[in-house]
């Protein structure tokens, strides 16, 4: 993922967290793009790992699902 794209979705994401109505999706997607951003250099493969494994937890699915949407590079506006 290139700068100027990493920048244009954390700018659409953080616009939709300040007016939206977040059930944790948007923090998921934001650190699973920072993730896609940097790479290995951010966060550790037990925390990657970890926040992956959310999607599958009934309480946590929507930051799990936030944190895959925002790995593969999605637009925020498509999955909120």
């Amino acid at each position: 993922m290139d700068e100027q794209t990493f920048k244009r979705l954390m700018n659409q994401a953080s616009i939709f967290h300040r007016i939206g109505d977040d059930t944790g999706y948007l923090a998921g997607y934001m650190r699973g793009l920072r993730r896609a951003y940097h790479g290995e250099r951010f966060g550790t493969e037990d925390e990657h790992t970890r926040w992956l494994s959310l999607a599958g937890d009934p309480r946590r699915e929507a930051m799990g699902r936030g944190y895959r949407d925002g790995l593969a590079g999605h637009k925020p506006a498509e999955a909120v």
